[in-house]
Formats: C-alpha cells, sequence, structure tokens
C-alpha cells in the first residue's frame, strides 16, 4: 500500500488465503465482501478502505529510500496540544510507513511514548500546524480534531481524514486501577472568562455530593482556581505528566472547557463538561462525555454576526490588561454569588443538573447514591419575579449588552 488513497476495485484473489494487496488472510465472507458479492457498493469499499488502513506498511514508491521526515511545530496550549494529537494519529494510519514524525512544542509531555513521532531529523520538513476551521465551525459540523487533520492534510497536500474519535496519550505501563475520586477543575485562565462557570458553581456540587463522591481540585498555579472547600486541593501540584496520571486512575472529571476533558477522552474517561454557549457542540464533544450546554438558549450574536449560535465570545467584563479579549465581551452577563460576573448561558446550568450527571457515570463503581440523588432531584434551581435563586446566591435579571 502506498500513501496514496487504495484503489477500490474487485477482489483480484482467485481463491481463499494470503490477499497480497491487503496483507491479510482472505477467505470467506470477508472475500465475498471484498468481491462485492451480495453487499451494497457502499458497504464493500468500507471494508476495503479500513483493510487497507490495517495493511503492513510498504515502501513509498515515490520516496523507495525511506519515510519522509516530517517536523510538526506548534506553540499551543496543553489542551489543543493533546487534541493535535489526533491528526499524527490519523496521519500515520492513513499513510503508514510513508512519514517520519518529529513535534516541536513547548509541552513535550503530550508526545511522550508516542509510537507516531520519533527525535527530529536534519532536513525535517517544518509545517505550522493549527486548526483554521474553527472559524467555520458554526457553520460545519466538524470536530476540533478534523480541524487540525485538514490543516496538516492541506500543508501536505495529502488526504488525511480523522479516523480516531478521541485524542491519543501513552505510557510506558499497563492502564492502573480506578481509584476512588473524580477530578475537578473549577477554574481557568484569565484571558477567556466566558469559559468559566464560576467556582460558587463548582462548590455547589461538592456540597451536594459530599459523602459520595470525592474530588480532587486540579489546575494551574498561576491560573484563577478559587480552593473548593471538602476537595483534596492539588492545584498546582502535578507536572502535565502527572496531571495525566491522576486523570488516568480517577472515576471521571468535572470541568469546563479546558485541558481536562481533552485529557479524559483520550484516556477513555468519563467527563462532565460545562459547557454553556460559548462553543459549537461538535467542535468540541466526546464519546463517554456528557457535554453540559445550552448553544441555541440564548439570542446572544456571535462576532461574526450569527445569532443563537455558539457566541466565541471571550471574556464576561474588561479587566482593562489591553488584551483584545477586552473588547469581545458577553452580551448577556450576569451576577452570581459574591457578584462573581458570569455569562447567562453559564448561569443557565444547575449545580443540581451537573451533580446529577456526575452521580450518573459514578453509579458504574458500585457506590449508593440514593441519598445524594434525592437531594440534587429537590435542590433549587430557580426562582420567580424575573431573578433567580442557586444555592442562596441572588442573581440580577438578564440584561442583552448589544
Amino acid at each position: 500500500m502506498t500513501g496514496e488513497p487504495p484503489i477500490i476495485g474487485a477482489c483480484e484473489c482467485a481463491e481463499d488465503g494470503h490477499c497480497p494487496r491487503y496483507g491479510r488472510h482472505m477467505g470467506g465472507r470477508f472475500r465475498e465482501l471484498c468481491r462485492g458479492v451480495d453487499v451494497d457498493a457502499g458497504t464493500a469499499a468500507a471494508f476495503r478502505e479500513q483493510w487497507a488502513r490495517e495493511a503492513p506498511p510498504k515502501p513509498d514508491a515515490r520516496n523507495p529510500s525511506g519515510p519522509i521526515p516530517l517536523l510538526l511545530q506548534t506553540d499551543q496550549m496543553p489542551g489543543d496540544t493533546v487534541a493535535m494529537t489526533a491528526a499524527v494519529y490519523s496521519l500515520h494510519r492513513a499513510h503508514p510507513g510513508r512519514y517520519a514524525t518529529a513535534v516541536e512544542s513547548p509541552h513535550p509531555a503530550v508526545f511522550a511514548y508516542n509510537p507516531d513521532v520519533v527525535p527530529a531529523a536534519p532536513g525535517a520538513a517544518p509545517v505550522r500546524m493549527h486548526y483554521p476551521a474553527i472559524h467555520r465551525c458554526n457553520e460545519r459540523a466538524i470536530h476540533f480534531m478534523q480541524g487540525w487533520c485538514e490543516h496538516l492534510g492541506a500543508a501536505l497536500g495529502v488526504p488525511v481524514p480523522l479516523f480516531t474519535d478521541r485524542p491519543r496519550l501513552y505510557f510506558p505501563n499497563p492502564d492502573p486501577p480506578v481509584g476512588d475520586y473524580w477530578v475537578v477543575c473549577g477554574g481557568g485562565k484569565r484571558d477567556f472568562t466566558c469559559k468559566l462557570w464560576g467556582s460558587d458553581r463548582y462548590q455547589r456540587v461538592v456540597d451536594l455530593l459530599r459523602g459520595a463522591v470525592k474530588f480532587v481540585q486540579v489546575g494551574g498555579a498561576d491560573d484563577d482556581h478559587p480552593r473548593l472547600v471538602g476537595a483534596e486541593y492539588a492545584v498546582g501540584k502535578t507536572t502535565l505528566r502527572g496531571l495525566f496520571g491522576l486523570i488516568r486512575r480517577s472515576r471521571g472529571v468535572l470541568c469546563g472547557v479546558s485541558l481536562p476533558m481533552h485529557v479524559a477522552a483520550a484516556l477513555d474517561r468519563p467527563a462532565v463538561v460545562v459547557a454553556g454557549g460559548r462553543e459549537p457542540v461538535p467542535w468540541n464533544a466526546y464519546p463517554r462525555q456528557q457535554y453540559v450546554h445550552t448553544v441555541g438558549a440564548l439570542p446572544c450574536r456571535s462576532a461574526q454576526g450569527h445569532a443563537g449560535r455558539a457566541c466565541w465570545r471571550s471574556r464576561v467584563a474588561a479587566v482593562g490588561d489591553g488584551a483584545w479579549h477586552d473588547r469581545d465581551l458577553c452580551q448577556l452577563p450576569v451576577l452570581a454569588g459574591g457578584g462573581e460576573p458570569s455569562p447567562a448561558c453559564m448561569a443557565m446550568i444547575s449545580p443540581a443538573e451537573v451533580a446529577t450527571l456526575v452521580l450518573r457515570y459514578d453509579v458504574q463503581y458500585g457506590g449508593n447514591h440514593a441519598t445524594q440523588e434525592k437531594t440534587a432531584a429537590q435542590a433549587t434551581v430557580g426562582g420567580g419575579g424575573g431573578e433567580a435563586t442557586e444555592g442562596g446566591a441572588a442573581r440580577v435579571p438578564l440584561r442583552i449588552v448589544w
């Protein structure tokens, strides 16, 4: 098989046995599928494409001397970089043996032990990585990982379909036993405060689940992470690989749209992601995650003029640091407990709802959550008269700021 898309045609095998095209034994019903016997053309083609991806690599006829050395360069933050691993994986599934891929990143821990990543070779072709599809994700049903793949394919001039439903992180040892805790990230960076649900709401979830679910709080030491009472405090105490290991052993993750959700997806851990209305659902949602969103529930407009879709706004209120984010503000800010500003799309999501979703995943570990489920169901999440109460915190009526 070369780096080109496989030729889809009739089976060339005269009888059951080894198939030279796909490098596997082909017999019985599989050979009939390959020949297109008693099957529609689309299904037969899908099987052939899958076999072609799984076939042992062969030397590229256009580069018989060996794989083409690449150097993928990125300066993105850790969460984006974790999502980028899906593009590296997909490149090597689509074109096995054709490329020798090195990565230059501020976060090399993301690529540790990755079998598709090698040390940089002299003369490797540099590829500046990004995901320009983000600018059309309100019009296209496209995932973040696919955005990385499309850019890489365009840069190399070859198709790079997304061949995975999750990022890829690797370890030198087998998976450890699952621990007795959930990881919670209740804060975040100060550049995109529209992504934050509010530490008071995360605190309410911890309170609702006290005695049923143990939480370990994580986050960067330089970011905004108020301590959650009742959670073990590990903010600023882990390396990047340490965070991966902590999530790898956890029962699940509770967070916003941030690094832990991508890590949880890569490690096949459950997650409850409080997303609000800022980003399109298809762009971020992973399998085995509850992506709690309010996209379409409010009449906000994005900077491109889209009404009722993901807004992609940056900050709830200006902070006066001179950054461009201060000119890209939430259109529906409300006040949470203690006067903390919050996007209305986030305030619509109640701690009781989120607590119930955590329990939905945690029940697989055999816990008896009847009391907590009843408490969450009875928790006050709204009131009348144009105001709402949430854990005793008053919120102002919604006001559109155009």
